[in-house]
């Protein structure tokens, strides 16, 4: 990541913490109204479109900066072949999160809405396990090559 510029890996992980922090937030509020769920905690009405605001701005966002991604980060670890595993599958996850967030709102069908609000939920929470392992290699990738540069 030494080819971006000074502060992008910091803009990436904001963006990043932004969705994950606002779906949590929202995750009740979408279990109760599209899977009818009963939840004891859930955002007040006024601030719930705030969070949400928030949320789909970090989307967009996300698409930016993961879009970045794709000339230099992406190519060269496919290029190498390093964590590539882990690399298409964040890139299926992101693209799932972005195919059913907007299914959320544009499918008319209530029980596609619903179907759509469970697999966000669902892809949303599981994108931390790849995204964990994929820094995880990454750095310690970056460790072990800079000790035999040394």
């Amino acid at each position: 990541m030494h080819a971006y510029p000074r502060g992008f890996l910091t803009a990436l992980w904001v963006v990043l913490v932004l969705i994950f922090a606002t779906g949590i937030a929202l995750a009740p509020g979408a279990l109760e109204l599209r899977l009818e769920w009963d939840m004891p905690l859930r955002l007040p009405g006024g601030s719930r479109i705030i969070v949400a605001a928030a949320h789909a701005l970090g989307a967009f966002l996300s698409l930016l900066v993961i879009g970045a991604l794709i000339p230099m980060h992406m190519r060269s670890g496919l290029r190498r072949r390093r964590s590539v595993v882990t690399g298409i599958t964040l890139i299926a996850l992101f693209s799932l999160l972005a195919i059913t967030g907007l299914a959320i709102y544009y499918v008319s069908a209530e029980s596609m809405s619903a179907w759509a609000s469970a697999s966000h939920l669902i892809v949303g929470l599981t994108l931390a396990i790849p995204l964990t392992v994929h820094v995880v290699r990454g750095r310690r990738f970056h460790r072990q090559r800079s000790l035999r540069s040394r």
